[in-house]
C-alpha cells in the first residue's frame, strides 16, 4: 500500500511538472515565452507597403507550434512591447531553398521608429553561413572591434568565428543579451559577436522576413531587471539633483531680493537720469559717424594661378579606376545587399577586369572575384534588384558594354 501511495505521489508529480511545462511559465530559468505557440498574440505583422497584393497571414503563418516565414515578401513579425536589460533565445532552421540569392533572415533587437523597410535596430544576422555578423540598421551607434568591419560596408561586422551553425534543416538557437549599452550574441553555445556603447538600450524585438523561408520557435525572453550603464550613474545622477536645489534657491534668493524696497540714492539717481536731454547734446553729431575712409583694393587675386602642371596629372590620375584586389564571396554579399537597397544593379567579374567596358555601365556597384559559383573560370554577372532579391543574368567574359546595358534598364 507504501508502494502504490509513493508511485502515485510521483506520477502526481510528474503531471504537475509537465502541466507547468506546458504553461510555458518562468520555471526554465526565469524565461517566459514571447511566443505561445498557437497565434501570434502580443506581436503584429508588417511588410513591404510597395507589395500591396501580400497577404500579411500567407506571410507568416503558425503550424504545429512553430512561425513558418515564408520570406517571399520583405517585411518583419514584431513585439508589442519594448524590452531592456533582457536575454532573447529563440531557435531557427531553414525550409525550402529560395528561387535566387542565399537563404537570408535576421533578428533586430532595440527595433525603434517608424515601420519601413528597414527600421533603427541592431540586427543579429541570420544569413546561411554568415549568423553572428552585425548589421547597424538606419544609423544605429554600436562599437564594434574596428579589425572586423566591413570595408566595403561601415555599418557591417563580421562574426568573430566561422562553422558555428547546423547543417540546413536542423535548429540552431540564437541567444542575444541585451543588458544596459551591450549586445552579445550566442550561437549554439559559442560567442560570436559583442559590441557596446548602443546609443539605445530599449526597443522592440523583430524576426525578419527576407527572401527565404525559415522557421522560428522557442522565442523566450528573460528579464535581467534595471541594470547601470556606466559605473558612476548613480553618482552623476545624484550631483545633478544636488545642483537643481542650489539653483532652485538661488533662483528663490533673487526673488526675495526683487521685492526689497529699492534705496533712495537709487530713486533718486533714476530720476536725475530722466532729466531731459540738452538740446546742444543732441544737436552734436558723434565725432564716431566720420564716413570711413574708402580704400579701394587694386589688388588683383593671385589665387587663380593656373594649377601646377603635377597637380593636373595627380587629379587626372585620381580619375583613373584603380585595379582592384580579388575579393571573397561575402563582399559580394555584402554588395548585392547595398545594390538592393540602393536600387542599383551589381556587376561581377570573374576571373578578369574590363575597365573599358566599366566606365560605360553608368551607376552601378562592381566586385572582382576570381570564382563564382555557376561561373567556369571567366565571365560577367550581373544582378539587377528586383522586388524581393536580385535577378541574375550571365554573360560571357567578351560581352559588350552595349550587351550588359540591355540588362541594367530593367533596374527598378
Amino acid at each position: 500500500m507504501k508502494r502504490t501511495l509513493v508511485t502515485l505521489g510521483l506520477a502526481f508529480g510528474l503531471v504537475i511538472a509537465a502541466f507547468g511545462s506546458l504553461r510555458g511559465g518562468s520555471k526554465d530559468g526565469g524565461f517566459t515565452p514571447l511566443f505561445n505557440g498557437k497565434d501570434f498574440t502580443g506581436w503584429r505583422i508588417f511588410l513591404d507597403p510597395k507589395k500591396k497584393e501580400a497577404d500579411p497571414k500567407k506571410i507568416f503563418t503558425v503550424q504545429n507550434g512553430t512561425i513558418v516565414c515564408d520570406g517571399s515578401v520583405n517585411g518583419y513579425l514584431i513585439t508589442d512591447k519594448d524590452y531592456d536589460n533582457y536575454i532573447l533565445k529563440v531557435e531557427w532552421r531553414w525550409g525550402k531553398p529560395p528561387a535566387k540569392g542565399n537563404r537570408n533572415s535576421g533578428v533586430f533587437v532595440h527595433v525603434t521608429g517608424p515601420d519601413k523597410i528597414w527600421p533603427k535596430a541592431i540586427e543579429a544576422q541570420l544569413m546561411a553561413d554568415h549568423a553572428g555578423d552585425f548589421w547597424l540598421v538606419d544609423n544605429f551607434k554600436l562599437n564594434v572591434d574596428p579589425k572586423r568591419q566591413d570595408p566595403k560596408v561601415a555599418r557591417h561586422y563580421f562574426r568573430l568565428k566561422d562553422g558555428v551553425e547546423k547543417p540546413v534543416g536542423e535548429w540552431n538557437q540564437y541567444e542575444i543579451t541585451c543588458k544596459g549599452d551591450t549586445v552579445k550574441l550566442v550561437i549554439n553555445g559559442q560567442l560570436v559577436n559583442e559590441g557596446t556603447g548602443a546609443e539605445l538600450s530599449k526597443g522592440k524585438i523583430l524576426l525578419q522576413s527576407e527572401g527565404a523561408e525559415v522557421h522560428f520557435r522557442n522565442v523566450l525572453v528573460k528579464s535581467l531587471g534595471t541594470a547601470v550603464t556606466k559605473a558612476g550613474d548613480k553618482k552623476e545622477t545624484d550631483k545633478k539633483e544636488t545642483d537643481k536645489k542650489v539653483v532652485d534657491k538661488q533662483l528663490a534668493d533673487k526673488k526675495t531680493d526683487d521685492k526689497k524696497p529699492a534705496d533712495k540714492k537709487d530713486l533718486d539717481k533714476k530720476v536725475e537720469d530722466k532729466k531731459p536731454v540738452d538740446k546742444k547734446d543732441v544737436d552734436k553729431k558723434p565725432d564716431d559717424k566720420k564716413p570711413v575712409d574708402k580704400k579701394v583694393d587694386t589688388k588683383k587675386p593671385d589665387d587663380k594661378k593656373p594649377l601646377d602642371k603635377k597637380v593636373e596629372d595627380k587629379k587626372v590620375e585620381d580619375k583613373k579606376p584603380a585595379t582592384p584586389k580579388a575579393q571573397t564571396l561575402n563582399d559580394y554579399y555584402a554588395a548585392a545587399d547595398q545594390a538592393f537597397k540602393a536600387g542599383k544593379p551589381v556587376v561581377v567579374w570573374v576571373g578578369m577586369r574590363r575597365p573599358e567596358v566599366e566606365k560605360d555601365l553608368g551607376d552601378v556597384i562592381h566586385v572582382y572575384l576570381d570564382q563564382f559559383p555557376g561561373v567556369a573560370n571567366f565571365g560577367i554577372v550581373v544582378g539587377v534588384p528586383n522586388p524581393t532579391w536580385l535577378s541574375r543574368y550571365d554573360f560571357p567574359a567578351s560581352a559588350t558594354a552595349q550587351e550588359i546595358s540591355k540588362v541594367l534598364k530593367k533596374k527598378k
